[in-house]
């Protein structure tokens, strides 16, 4: 893969059971080092790395909760990915 081609990759998020958001993969590996940060107990980069994801991609939701979860003041670990099993 190329640079260019990475920058336009997407990945497909779920929002809910039924449907999923095609997001940015830039974006997705900011939300994942903003889950890893959060559980080192480093709060202050997992917002920095929500945030830059958000920036990317605004309306991805995944991000949009864990950054709230973390300006809660919650200390366990964000959000994780819901997934697609209709179970």
């Amino acid at each position: 893969m190329t640079c260019e081609t990475i920058e336009k990759a997407t990945i497909q998020m779920p929002l809910d059971k039924n449907n999923n958001q095609d997001v940015p993969l830039k974006a997705v590996v900011f939300n994942l080092l903003g889950m890893v940060s959060f559980d080192l107990k480093d709060s202050q980069e997992a917002k920095k790395a929500f945030g830059e994801s958000l920036k990317i991609m605004p309306e991805f939701n995944v991000a949009k909760e864990n950054i709230t979860f973390l300006e809660k003041g919650t200390t366990t670990t964000p959000v994780k990915v819901p997934t697609n099993d209709k179970k």
